[in-house]
C-alpha cells in the first residue's frame, strides 16, 4: 500500500478506510467491481497471471526534477514568513575544507572527548571559522531557544569534519588530540577528489555515529537494548536510491522521499518503534499509528545524512532555509506543541547529486569538475614578497600564515625566520613551494626556488642522533685517554674538556671496555 500511494498519489476507493459516524461505518456509496478480483485485499497468484495477459504493465516511476532556474528565490514558512532559500555548490567547497581540516589538524588544534571522539567546543568554533563560508547556519540565524523549543540549530559541517576524517583513518586520537595518521600525511599530496571518496566509502560501511542521533527530539535510543537498525545498512539503501538520481538535476526533498517509497527503497530506523518517544516515553511513543510514520523515522534521517555527511563531503548540492516552521509534519504526535522544528535539518528543501557525487558512487569512473578552476590567488615577487589577486579562503589563509610573515592585508613576506620557524614546528617547507606553484599563475621566480631549496638543505643539515648519557671525568687528561683507548673509544664521544658523551645505545657497551681499563663508571 504504502509503494501504490508514493506512486499513484492514493489508494483506489474501495480500499480507503471508511468513514464512521457515531462509531457506525458508513457504507461505500460507489459499487466496485474491485471485489471481483482481489481476495483479503490480494489477487490469488493464478488470477494474477492471466489478467497480466490482458492489461499493459504499469509505467515505470520516475525522479520528478526541477530545473536551475526554478529553484524559488523564497520559501513561505506556516506561519506566513518568507526565508531566502540559501543555495551551496558542495562540491568546490569540501575540496576546501578537506585540506583546511587536515591542516588544522596538523596544527594541533582540533581536540575530541576520549569517550565519544565528538569534537569539543572549542575545537567547534575553530572549525566554523575555517571552513569555507562557515557553517550552514550563521550564530545570529539561532533563534532565542527559550522562545523558540526545539534545541540549537548548529554546529553541523564542523560536527562532521573530525568524525568523517577519523572514520576514514586520516586522524588518529592522541589523547583528546586529533594528530594525522600516516594515510593522513599522504591524503594531502593526493587529489582531493580521491580522498573524498575514499571518505565516503569508509563511512557508508564504519561511520562512528548513527545518524538519527543527532534528531535530538526522539528521546530513548541510546538506552538499553538494541533499539536502532545498523546504520550501514540504511547507507546502503539511500545509496542505490541516489544512484537513480539524475546528475546536476535538483530533486525536492519530498519528492526523494516519494520515490524512494515508490521504488521500493526501503529500510527501518528502529526494531520497535515503541520504544522511541518525543517529550513523554508513553504519551509521545513513536508506536502509536501516524507518530513514526515514514517523515518522522525514515525522512528525517534522510535529511540527517544527506544534509551533515553528503553534502559536507561534497557530493550533493543543497538548497535550504532555516529549519523553523519549515516542515509540520510533526505537529500531529503528541508534545509538539511548542517545537519550532522537528531536526535541524528541516530546512533541506532541495539536492542535486553533482560531479564529485557521481564519481563517489561509482557512477563515472574518473572525476571531471563541472565548473571552471578557482581564479589564481596570488603572485610571488623575485623579492619573496607574496601578493593575492583575490580573496583568500580560510584554509588558503591557514597556509600562508604557517609559512610567510604578514606584511599588509594581502601580503605575505617569505623569510628565512618564518620557514625555520615552521620547519621547527614540523611542517615541511616543500608543502608550501607546492602550494606556491598551484595557487600562482606564473612560474615562480628563480630568487623563489633558490629560497626554498636552500630552506630544504637547513632542514636536512641536522638530524637526531637519539639520546645519549654525559659522563665527567676527574681530569682532561683521563678522559681523552678513555676516549682514545681502543677499548671504549668506538663507544664515547669527546664533549669538551673532562666530559665524554655516551650513546644510549652504547652505553653497556662502554661500560664493559671501561672494565677492561680498570675503571667503573656506577649505575644511577
Amino acid at each position: 500500500e504504502t509503494r501504490f500511494v508514493a506512486k499513484y498519489g492514493r489508494l483506489p476507493k474501495y480500499f480507503q478506510p471508511r468513514e464512521s459516524v457515531y462509531g457506525r461505518r458508513r457504507e461505500q456509496p460507489d459499487r466496485s467491481t474491485l471485489p471481483l478480483f482481489f481476495y483479503s485485499r490480494l489477487i490469488p497468484e493464478d488470477l494474477c497471471r492471466q489478467l497480466a495477459a490482458l492489461v499493459p504493465a504499469p509505467e515505470t516511476d520516475a525522479l520528478r526534477t526541477i530545473a536551475d532556474d526554478s529553484l524559488p528565490p523564497y520559501q513561505r514558512t506556516e506561519d506566513g514568513q518568507e526565508h531566502q532559500v540559501n543555495v551551496l555548490a558542495m562540491e568546490a567547497v569540501a575540496l576546501h575544507d578537506l585540506f583546511a581540516v587536515l591542516r588544522l589538524v596538523e596544527d594541533g588544534q582540533v581536540r575530541v572527548s576520549d569517550k565519544t571522539s565528538l569534537p569539543g567546543a572549542a575545537s567547534l568554533r575553530k572549525l566554523d571559522s575555517l571552513l569555507l563560508g562557515g557553517d550552514y547556519y550563521s550564530p545570529d540565524q539561532e533563534q532565542d531557544l527559550e522562545r523558540w523549543a526545539g534545541g540549537p540549530i548548529r554546529p553541523i559541517r564542523p560536527f562532521a569534519w573530525p568524525l568523517l576524517l577519523q572514520t576514514g583513518g586520516l586522524v588518529r586520537k592522541n589523547g583528546t588530540k586529533l594528530e594525522l595518521t600516516r594515510k593522513g600525511k599522504k591524503s594531502l599530496e593526493e587529489p582531493p577528489a580521491k580522498t573524498v571518496k575514499q571518505l565516503y566509502d569508509r563511512w557508508r560501511v564504519k561511520g562512528m555515529l548513527d545518524e538519527y542521533r543527532r534528531v535530538d527530539q526522539v528521546k530513548g535510543q541510546s538506552e538499553k537494548g538494541r533499539r536502532m537498525t545498523a546504520a550501514s545498512d540504511r547507507r546502503m539503501v539511500i545509496e542505490d536510491a541516489l544512484m537513480e538520481c539524475p546528475v546536476q538535476k535538483w530533486i525536492q526533498v519530498d519528492e526523494f522521499f516519494r520515490y524512494a517509497q515508490s521504488a521500493g527503497h526501503e529500510f527501518e530506523v528502529a526494531h520497535d518503534p515503541w520504544k522511541l518517544y518525543v517529550s513523554d516515553s508513553n504519551y509521545g511513543s513513536l508506536g502509536y499509528a501516524g507518530f513514526g510514520d515514514f517523515n518522522i523515522l525514515q525522512g528525517r534521517y534522510i535529511l540527517a545524512y544527506l544534509f551533515e555527511y553528503l553534502a559536507t563531503l561534497g557530493l550533493v548540492d543543497v538548497a535550504y532555509v532555516p529549519p523553523y516552521d519549515a516542515r509540520s509534519d510533526f505537529r500531529h504526535i503528541w508534545g509538539t506543541d511548542e517545537l519550532a522544528f522537528f531536526s535541524r535539518y528541516d530546512g533541506l528543501l532541495y539536492f542535486r547529486l553533482n560531479p564529485l557525487g557521481a564519481y563517489c558512487l561509482d557512477l563515472s569512473d574518473e572525476y571531471r569538475p563541472l565548473r571552471a578552476q578557482t581564479p589564481t590567488l596570488l603572485a610571488v615577487s623575485e623579492d619573496l614578497l607574496i601578493s593575492m589577486r583575490r580573496e583568500a579562503a580560510p584554509g588558503e589563509r591557514l597556509m600562508l600564515d604557517r609559512y610567510a610573515r604578514t606584511e599588509s592585508p594581502g601580503t605575505w613576506q617569505l623569510s628565512a625566520e618564518s620557514i625555520l620557524q615552521a620547519m621547527a614546528d614540523g611542517h615541511d617547507p616543500e608543502q608550501f613551494r607546492d602550494f606556491l606553484r598551484r595557487s600562482s599563475a606564473d612560474i615562480l621566480p628563480e630568487e623563489v626556488d633558490r629560497f626554498f631549496d636552500a630552506a630544504v638543505d637547513r632542514a636536512s643539515a641536522l638530524s637526531d642522533a637519539g639520546p645519549a648519557r654525559l659522563i665527567r671525568c676527574s681530569s682532561q687528561a683521563l678522559a681523552e685517554m678513555i676516549a682514545g683507548d681502543p677499548q671504549t673509544e668506538a663507544h664515547c664521544l669527546r664533549a669538551g674538556g673532562p666530559i665524554l658523551a655516551v650513546p644510549e645505545s652504547m652505553e653497556n657497551a662502554f661500560r664493559n671496555g671501561l672494565r677492561r681499563l680498570g675503571y667503573v663508571f656506577p649505575k644511577s
